[in-house]
């Protein structure tokens, strides 16, 4: 493919996904993505035989975007502690964006259809096992290196770290801030946001008391 027929092919991908994320699957037209990306109509169509061939590729490219990015922001690290709060940092960061997307792929026939569903969901299923092996390695690298207890049962550290880490996530005002009727959540309504220094402080430090 020739550069300019790329460089077209990507733009019409990126205001794709733009308008997806603003306005929902079934209300974004191939029509409006056309205008969006500055081309005719038909164009896409040259590109794209269907709308839900766009989501396919569109959500496989925002994937391993969000996955190169978390990787080279882990690796630029030095320490594991320093690495695992990067990973929450950058999930955390990422995540109203990750439920808009999951809300697109519901939307759209492509997870309807059952073909297209499995190839969907293989190719999630994949991402989602790299990033776990890396959240793995981390731990596994804090233990070999002296920075958590070495009697720790790694894959249960995963999933409990993985499970405060969601859950501050869900319970964020960021998460409901644009649902039409908002879910009342008066016993969080905390002032300051979670963030990862608050979930590394707790995971480090848990809830028992210090000892004088």
């Amino acid at each position: 493919m020739r550069k300019q027929q790329k460089e077209k092919r990507e733009r019409i991908l990126k205001e794709a996904g733009r308008l997806f994320l603003k306005n929902g699957y079934s209300d974004t037209k191939i029509i409006d993505i056309a205008k969006a990306a500055g081309v005719a109509k038909g164009t896409v169509y040259e590109y794209f035989p269907s709308k839900d061939d766009i989501v396919l590729e569109w959500i496989d490219t925002i994937m391993n975007l969000g996955m190169e990015r978390t990787i080279d922001e882990v690796e630029s690290k030095s320490t594991s502690v320093e690495k695992l709060k990067t990973y929450i940092n950058m999930h955390m960061k990422h995540f109203h964006i990750i439920m808009l997307i999951v809300k697109v792929i519901m939307e759209s026939r492509c997870y309807k259809e059952a073909a297209n569903k499995d190839e969907l969901i293989r190719g999630m299923v994949n991402k989602i096992d790299v990033m776990l092996k890396m959240f793995i390695n981390i731990i596994e690298q804090g233990v070999e290196n002296g920075e958590f207890r070495g009697d720790i049962n790694i894959k249960f550290a995963t999933a409990v770290i993985i499970g405060i880490m969601l859950s501050a996530e869900v319970c964020s005002h960021d998460f409901f801030r644009d649902m039409p009727s908002p879910p009342p959540i008066s016993i969080l309504d905390f002032e300051k946001k979670w963030d990862a220094d608050m979930i590394m402080e707790f995971i480090l430090n848990g809830m028992a008391a210090k000892s004088v």
